[in-house]
């Protein structure tokens, strides 16, 4: 399996070691024993020897310009081994109140004189120390720690950039920090790629944090990612589960959950949450014989789980590649639209998530995202994230649940994405309605890869050429329920009633474009269309 640390290629490598060898020793290492001045976002910093340079050492940039982008404002923010003082000025700057503390007596001073230069100085304090040693009986709604993260016992001018050993300081800090939180603060911390980050993530999990990655920035010899600790027992409370069959909340049972009012309980299929209602089981059992019975004779899935955080660009399998290049144009257009209305993290439901690719993708982006199928299979449904050691994989929440009975309350997700999906549900606008009123004030509904029909008479022909398919391939039986369904632009445009829809056209080339007028000289039936469809309330509801 792979590791959760995010690996260099052997050429990067290389280049790294050949960087530090000559640039590195040659220029850097000079510049960092004199007194420097640089400038940063706005500010003027004068850095003093000892003291990280937030230029030559660019951890201290990305996290600075991650701040830039979460609103602070009257926050209180605690910027711990403050260093040259480009954390606490730029949380400053962005409304929050900053105390600054460095173990560094030099590094305290330093930040000192930049919050004075700055026009800060009676604005941050400062205080010297170590960890919390000073900060006694004060808590905070933010942390943000650059940790010297390298693992080795420094000497007096390296206090920076290690950490001891196994990260002695951080273990310690982790530790320490719970008693600095308000009840809904948190940690911001950034690693690289230079570190060893499965030991960072343990350490906070052995503290009972959960770890979020929110930001990541590439660069040429490393790669740098900011996280998210929320203390775990808040973590589990972000969302509520609720009864999927009578709507009340539900209450923690000795082996899963339990609904009082109705006496059911739910447990765990295979370590994942099973929310399937009893009266639902062999219903559900059926069609799900039928769908993978039809997915192992078509070869989806694979043994090696770089398979799935491949997806959607590289199909490891070779076997569905043409798909899979449709695919990736749907995703690149979905992401820039998501992006553009979505800034800092969200709360997602991936409704038919099936091996959670995407699940993963908006995960590695900082998403809190919440996978849900009823295909619990270990090589084509959610149980493939049990198989993937990955950072990624450790932030998704997955769940068995059917569309039309979620364990979840009204307002909960930021925004909900039907990703190839919704065809599978028999009333595909009956899925939608019930899912809506699941989406916050201002969320958006996403609908990826589901086939969409001008003529209500091309999607039922499709829907007979996939029964016989099925019966004449695999000699199974099949009603028109279990195969599927299809949307159609007269359905999609009544929904403008009560929504608001648009659509997203992913530029797939120009043979994919001449399919209609392939098939009319052909004499064939319509083919699908596979816009994105985007579904909003209206402010005024």
């Amino acid at each position: 399996m792979p590791s959760s640390e995010p690996h260099r290629s052997s050429s990067k490598s290389f280049l790294r070691s050949v960087y530090h060898l000559f640039f590195f020793n040659a220029f850097y290492r000079r510049t960092l024993r004199r007194r420097t001045t640089t400038h940063l976002n706005g500010f003027q910093l004068v850095i003093a020897p000892s003291v990280l340079h937030p230029r030559i050492f660019k951890s201290g940039r990305v996290f600075a310009d991650f701040l830039l982008t979460i609103n602070l404002k009257g926050k209180r923010v605690l910027d711990m081994g403050t260093g040259s003082g480009i954390l606490a000025l730029t949380a400053a700057a962005r409304g929050a109140a900053v105390t600054a503390t460095d173990v560094n007596t030099t590094a305290a001073q330093c930040a000192r004189d930049n919050f004075q230069r700055n026009g800060f100085g009676g604005a941050i304090t400062t205080t010297e120390g170590y960890l919390f040693k000073p900060l006694i009986n004060r808590d905070f709604d933010i942390i943000v720690f650059n940790p010297p993260y390298l693992t080795r016992k420094p000497d007096t001018h390296e206090l920076a950039l290690y950490g001891g050993d196994q990260l002695a300081l951080l273990r310690e800090f982790a530790f320490s920090a719970h008693g600095h939180l308000k009840p809904e603060g948190f940690i911001l911390l950034i690693v690289s790629t230079d570190s060893n980050m499965d030991m960072v993530l343990n350490i906070f999990r052995e503290q009972n944090y959960r770890p979020i990655p929110v930001h990541k920035v590439k660069t040429l010899f490393e790669d740098f990612f900011v996280f998210k600790f929320i203390p775990e027992e808040r973590a589990n409370n972000d969302i509520g589960l609720i009864c999927p069959s009578c709507h009340k909340n539900l209450e923690r049972a000795e082996n899963g959950w339990a609904c009082m009012n109705e006496s059911l309980t739910f447990g765990l299929v295979d370590g994942i949450p099973d929310f399937l209602l009893p009266s639902r089981r062999y219903e559900v059992g059926q069609f799900l014989d039928i769908y993978q019975a039809v997915r192992k004779s078509e070869g989806w899935g694979s043994d090696n789980a770089e398979y799935y955080l491949s997806l959607p660009y590289s199909d490891m399998s070779g076997k569905h590649k043409a798909n899979w290049q449709i695919r990736s144009k749907t995703f690149e257009t979905f992401i820039k639209a998501f992006s553009e209305e979505n800034t800092g993290p969200k709360t997602i439901l991936d409704l038919g998530a099936g091996n959670c690719w995407l699940s993963l993708r908006l995960a590695e982006l900082g998403h809190k995202v919440f996978g849900v199928d009823i295909n619990t299979d270990s090589k084509d449904g959610i149980g493939v994230v049990q198989r993937i050691d990955d950072f990624r994989a450790r932030q998704l929440t997955c769940i068995r649940a059917e569309f039309k009975y979620l364990p979840f309350a009204d307002q909960t997700f930021d925004t909900i994405i039907f990703n190839a999906s919704l065809h599978y549900a028999a009333h595909p606008y009956e899925t939608i309605a019930h899912a809506m009123p699941l989406l916050k004030t201002a969320g958006s509904m996403f609908i990826l890869d589901s086939p969409i029909y001008t003529h209500l008479a091309s999607g039922q022909m499709m829907l007979t050429e996939r029964i016989r398919s099925i019966e004449s391939n695999l000699r199974i039986s099949i009603n028109e329920e279990q195969a599927g369904s299809f949307l159609t632009f007269e359905g999609l445009n009544r929904l403008k009633e009560n929504y608001h829809v648009d659509y997203l056209v992913p530029q797939y080339g120009v043979k994919w474009n001449l399919r209609p007028l392939v098939a009319r000289v052909l004499g064939k039936r319509q083919p699908a269309s596979f816009a994105i469809i985007r579904i909003r309330v209206p402010e005024h509801q």
